[in-house]
C-alpha cells in the first residue's frame, strides 16, 4: 500500500484562557516563552540552541538530519513578534487539516513539521527519528514529544 505524505500546516492551541490560567499552564511547564528566530514559523518543533539570554530560552527549528540540531523540546503555538515564540511542550493541539488517524503515533519530517509517516532518510544519510504525539481524533493530537531518538540510514 502507497503512503500519502500529508503536511499538517497549522496547529494551534486549543483553549482560550484567561492570562492567570496562561501563567498557571507556563508555570506547570506545559508552555515556555522563547526567543527563535524570524524563519521559524507556527507549527515547527524547536530545540534549544544554547543558553537562555536574560533568562529567555533561545530555540530554533529541528533538523534530524543534523546531529546537535535536535531532539525537538517543543512545537511554536504562537508568534506575538517575528522572534518571540510560545513554545507548547505537551498536552493538546489542533491541526489543520483535519486529517489524523486516532490512536497514530505522529513523528517530526525533514521540514520540522508534524508527519504521519516517520522520515526515511536519503541512501547513505542519517535522520533522527522522535515520536512527538499521538491522534486523540482527526484534528486534535495529544503532544507527548519523547526525548528518545532513533536514528535511521
Amino acid at each position: 500500500m502507497a503512503r500519502t505524505l500529508i503536511r499538517f500546516s497549522q496547529v494551534r492551541r486549543t483553549e482560550k484562557v484567561d492570562s492567570a490560567a496562561d501563567e498557571l499552564a507556563m508555570a506547570l511547564g506545559r508552555y515556555f516563552q522563547a526567543d527563535c528566530l524570524a524563519t521559524d514559523t507556527i507549527a515547527m518543533f524547536v530545540y534549544p540552541t544554547g543558553p537562555s539570554v536574560a533568562g529567555i530560552p533561545q530555540v530554533t527549528k529541528v533538523d534530524i538530519t543534523t546531529t546537535g540540531k535536535y531532539p525537538a523540546v517543543g512545537i511554536i503555538v504562537e508568534k506575538p513578534t517575528a522572534t518571540r515564540c510560545l513554545v507548547q511542550v505537551f498536552g493538546e493541539i489542533a491541526v489543520l487539516p483535519a486529517l489524523l488517524v486516532p490512536g497514530r503515533p505522529y513523528f517530526i519530517d525533514f521540514s520540522s513539521l508534524l508527519t504521519a509517516v516517520p522520515p526515511l532518510p536519503l541512501p547513505g544519510t542519517r535522520a533522527a527519528l522522535q515520536a512527538i504525539g499521538t491522534a486523540l481524533d482527526t484534528g486534535r493530537l495529544l503532544l507527548n514529544v519523547h526525548p528518545q531518538l532513533f536514528l535511521r540510514s
